[in-house]
């Protein structure tokens, strides 16, 4: 699920929130691009009441396009 799709720009910025939907709380999985074309996996990620947050330590598996 495209969470960055809930934004009005379709992206999201470092420190900037967006709404989470269709997501049970629970642990996740996530993939994230960033500016600079490095794709990651977060693995487990916190859900909990919509909101998580991904700090730069945990994107540890990363490859650049």
């Amino acid at each position: 699920m495209n969470q960055c799709e809930n934004d009005n720009d379709k992206t999201v910025d470092h420190d900037e929130r967006v709404r989470i939907t269709g997501l049970a709380p629970g642990r996740y999985d996530a993939k994230l691009t960033d500016k600079r074309g490095r794709t990651c996996i977060v693995r487990d990620v916190e859900v909990k009441d919509g909101v998580f947050a991904i700090e730069e330590k945990q994107m540890t598996d990363c490859e650049r396009k």
